[in-house]
């Protein structure tokens, strides 16, 4: 006969705190090992879904070295930043104290935000329990003068090791410092800064002369991105290593907010319009944020496809409109609208010159235009009609006598240069918009400034109906002259923003005529 002997609670206790040790011991032991259990065991409420798993692999390969060359694409508020900029580097100093890691991002703000936080996780309980011969320096110290170890909001440097973390904005100083990893996350602020191609010029030679020559001889490198534009950084990396078998290789991981029918071997959804994150973005939520956005917008950041599309850009309910009297412009109908006296603004023209008065041939346009101290748009004249050149200069004249802007902006393409130069010998404010990109790819930051409620027409617009339908069929449509001038006023913004310190908001509910 067998007797059973029931535990007491002392002991059902003791076993129950045991097997809860040895479980702690082995999550340990995982943590040490693995970034996704080094993610949950650091942040005890990170929640897990098969892209970090995904994105988590792969960064494993990036931190053994297996992978040297790496690139990852995702969707806004997808977890990315958490992974890559947060945790990445304190697991890496946790395996390597001696390791030295440069991380960047668009801004110093946000690189600063980004050390903070690595530098959170580093003195955490957890962080000790995994790895105690890794810590920082007990106090914020700003250099070594004193032989101690640096620890502020650029720079922290592993106590009793040579391992350093240093950040910046891009474009920031990081001359002077090695890297055994280098890490960019979020490279444009906005979509003003990714259609600009002086940005992407700067960013680009910025990557080449300064961030790439930090590299040590073995070093890695890391590039996560929202994709904003199919010229940005990724962009022109992977069309270099198309055409050219010794330049860098990269492994690329892109995960779109909606999966496409061609799926990656990586990707574990299957089929068509399956959500990534479905309990944090569904399916629906997804289908609603795609019919907010303009086409361009939705491929570029939501399905990291950032192409040309052939099709409406904008939508007709995302026009806004403006009223002005004397010097008050007023924005929007309704209680919320704003008001700006002119004054306060500046007054600038744009032109699409032609060349016959034919039938056949293009338009004239020229728009006038009223940038706000809050850098919004308002489209207050336009005249379109077809004009030889001749009479395309007392028309600048005249409508300089009427609005004095301070700058006439015409573009230069083709017989525009003649108009220019003509402008030019009379002594008016003009200046050449350089045209050097397809009309499509120039009139994508107009559609995005549209969409974002920020450019106004004025109702009294001769032929307001025939603008809007012109804009709203490009670039499918027949004509495009109001396009391109649309298109320029959004770049003049872009280069010639107003500094928004010297405006207070406050400004705009008490501004009253004159």
């Amino acid at each position: 006969m067998t007797i059973s002997k029931s535990l007491s609670t002392r002991e059902s206790y003791q076993i129950l705190k045991r097997m809860n040790e040895w479980q702690h011991e082995l999550d340990i032991r995982h943590a040490r090992t693995n970034l996704l259990d080094f993610t949950t065991f650091t942040k005890k409420n990170y929640n897990v879904n098969w892209h970090h798993e995904l994105i988590c692999r792969e960064l494993g390969k990036f931190v053994t070295g297996i992978t040297r060359r790496l690139i990852i694409s995702v969707p806004p508020r997808n977890g990315k930043t958490e992974l890559v900029s947060r945790r990445l580097p304190a697991f890496l100093f946790g395996k390597n104290p001696d390791a030295q890691i440069i991380a960047c991002s668009y801004g110093a703000d946000l690189a600063q935000h980004n050390n903070r936080d690595v530098q959170r996780i580093i003195t955490s309980h957890e962080y000790s329990e995994l790895f105690p011969d890794t810590y920082l320096n007990d106090s914020n110290v700003r250099t070594d003068s004193h032989g101690s170890y640096i620890r502020n909001a650029d720079t922290f440097e592993i106590v009793g090791y040579a391992g350093a973390y240093n950040c910046a904005g891009i474009g920031g100083a990081i001359t002077g410092k090695g890297m055994d990893y280098g890490i960019v996350d979020d490279y444009f602020k906005n979509r003003e800064e990714a259609e600009s191609p002086t940005m992407r010029d700067k960013l680009w030679d910025w990557y080449q002369d300064v961030f790439s020559t930090r590299e040590e001889g073995d070093g890695s490198i890391l590039i996560t991105a929202t994709r904003w534009h199919k010229d940005d950084l990724i962009g022109r990396l992977l069309k270099k290593a198309k055409e050219d078998e010794e330049a860098d290789q990269w492994e690329v991981i892109t995960l779109p907010a909606l999966s496409e029918e061609n799926l990656e071997p990586y990707d574990l959804r299957t089929g068509p319009d399956q959500p990534l994150w479905p309990w944090k973005f569904s399916y629906e939520w997804l289908k609603k944020k795609k019919a907010n956005l303009t086409v361009y917008s939705w491929l570029s950041l939501y399905q990291q496809r950032p192409v040309a599309v052939s099709g409406n850009l904008i939508n007709e309910s995302q026009f806004k409109y403006c009223s002005i009297s004397g010097d008050l412009l007023t924005l929007g109908p309704g209680v919320e609208n704003k008001k700006y006296i002119l004054p306060q603004c500046r007054i600038f023209q744009t032109c699409d010159p032609a060349a016959s008065e034919r039938s056949s041939a293009d338009y004239f346009a020229l728009g006038t235009w009223v940038q706000t101290p809050l850098n919004e748009l308002a489209l207050i004249d336009l005249i379109h009609t077809r004009m030889e050149q001749p009479k395309q200069v007392p028309l600048f004249k005249q409508q300089y006598e009427l609005y004095h802007p301070i700058t006439q902006y015409v573009g230069t393409k083709g017989l525009g240069i003649g108009l220019y130069q003509s402008l030019k010998n009379e002594g008016l404010p003009v200046a050449k918009i350089e045209e050097d990109t397809d009309k499509v790819s120039r009139f994508i930051t107009a559609c995005d400034r549209i969409a974002a409620g920020t450019i106004y027409f004025s109702e009294t617009l001769p032929k307001l109906p025939d603008y809007k339908l012109e804009l709203l069929d490009f670039p499918k449509g027949e004509h495009d002259d109001r396009v391109d001038i649309t298109s320029m006023a959004a770049l003049v913004v872009i280069e010639h923003p107003f500094p928004l310190t010297n405006f207070s908001l406050s400004s705009i509910a008490t501004t009253k005529s004159r």
